[in-house]
């Protein structure tokens, strides 16, 4: 969703920016590495069972990192909406 935010900005406004709220793809992948590092070191011990189902802290991680980033992705179109509709109201 991420992605086609920006494409969609990159149309509308005719700047490409790859990063989106301070994130981009090297802060992603950077972050990945770090993962797998502390896979590595720590393992990937089930921390938590919900409903008899097992998770390990780096699918806690994984749902965090899901859940902020659908929120950047609410924030970061709700301002560009706002913007939009500001630039160019609603004809009647």
């Amino acid at each position: 969703m991420l992605s086609i935010q920006t494409y969609l900005r990159t149309i509308v406004d005719g700047e490409f920016h790859l990063a989106v709220g301070g994130l981009g793809p090297t802060e992603m992948r950077v972050a990945i590495l770090l993962m797998n590092v502390g896979i590595i070191v720590f393992g990937a011990p089930v921390v938590l069972r919900i409903g008899g189902h097992p998770f390990t802290w780096c699918d806690l991680l994984m749902a965090t990192t899901s859940a902020g980033l659908l929120a950047l992705y609410g924030y970061e179109m709700g301002v560009h909406v706002k913007r939009l509709s500001r630039e160019d109201p609603p004809h009647g």
